[in-house]
């Protein structure tokens, strides 16, 4: 199940180009719990756009949060023509929000990133050149994050998960500060898949990648909705939605294990006929029996998680649903 990807992927740090004045850049920000520090993040990035002269929209997507953020943004969509505010009906995640804001773009490119200044919209020029160089991916990396332990820690297991079943050269980094020309995000969003994962849908459906190195700002307000709880899930969601690293993973123990049942059952048996004593080993052959049977009922326990993943992208065509729409598409 693991994607099969284009190797052509280059990794630079050279100055970028001026970008063509005439496309349209559409920047899709998941909101959740951001209401001391949204309202500033949509000034920069308009302040930065309308500084370059650049075509461009906004599209906000309230992940059901419990604070303000979403009256803040229904304001501002409200008052902003080039402002689209969407309001989901139930707390979906960032990569669900991120795939129902790709539907309201517009733009030959879509930038994703962060609500907290994490990623300073000043950067999204770096992006901006790569992509008028050829790349249909083009990945912000940072030389130093701001992240807090954990999130560093959960963001090295995300990047192990990443290279092991979205094949890309060891060297290439995923992160939310991301530009995906138009043509990948049509892609990505007729792909149907019940647990969305931008980052692999996005190596999945792109032919050029590159990573450009980007600063990374601390988040003066508020903290990360990241813990390793949620971290941890998404990687469950991942291995199981996206590649049949368990399955493959649980096969090599039961080879491992029946390799060496094969060994001790040989001992007993030239011990027998060598011995004549076939009353011991008794400890033994319930250790490989127990062993044997435990590696067969976790392989039952990840086939069933399998059928359960079929069973729900079968029965659910669209697995969210959206409240309100404030924006030049609220008709849609």
């Amino acid at each position: 199940m693991g994607a099969i990807l284009p190797k052509t992927t280059k990794k630079s740090k050279t100055k970028t180009s001026a970008p063509r004045k005439a496309t349209l850049y559409s920047v899709v920000i998941p909101v959740y719990n951001s209401e001391g520090v949204v309202s500033m993040t949509i000034d920069r990035v308009i302040a930065f756009f309308e500084s370059k002269a650049w075509n461009f929209e906004v599209v906000l997507v309230n992940d059901n949060s419990p604070d303000g953020s979403w009256e803040i943004i229904r304001q501002r969509a409200q008052g902003d023509a080039r402002i689209i505010a969407i309001n989901m009906g139930k707390n979906f995640g960032q990569h669900t929000a991120n795939i129902v804001g790709f539907q309201y773009t517009k733009g030959d490119c879509v930038i994703t990133m962060d609500d907290d200044l994490q990623n300073p919209p000043e950067e999204i020029e770096k992006l901006a050149g790569k992509f008028h160089e050829g790349f249909d991916l083009v990945v912000g990396t940072f030389g130093q994050k701001k992240h807090a332990a954990h999130r560093r820690l959960g963001s090295g297991l995300m990047q192990s998960l990443n290279k092991n079943i979205f094949p890309a050269p060891d060297d290439f980094k995923h992160t939310n500060f991301r530009l995906i020309a138009r043509p990948v995000i049509d892609r990505i969003i007729e792909y149907r898949n019940h647990y969305p994962y931008t980052s692999g849908m996005a190596m999945m459906f792109s032919s050029r990648q590159t990573n450009v190195e980007v600063n990374h700002a601390k988040r003066e307000i508020g903290q990360s909705n990241y813990n390793m709880k949620r971290l941890v899930k998404l990687a469950w969601s991942i291995m199981f939605n996206y590649s049949n690293l368990p399955v493959r993973v649980l096969v090599t123990m039961g080879f491992v294990i029946s390799f060496f049942s094969l060994l001790v059952a040989a001992f007993m048996v030239i011990r027998a006929l060598v011995l004549g004593n076939t009353g011991n080993g008794w400890t033994s052959l319930m250790l490989v029996i127990s062993l044997s049977n435990a590696v067969l009922f976790l392989l039952l326990s990840i086939i069933g998680e399998y059928l359960s993943v079929i069973s729900r992208q079968v029965r659910m065509e669209r697995h969210f649903f959206i409240n309100e729409v404030v924006g030049h598409e609220d008709d849609q």
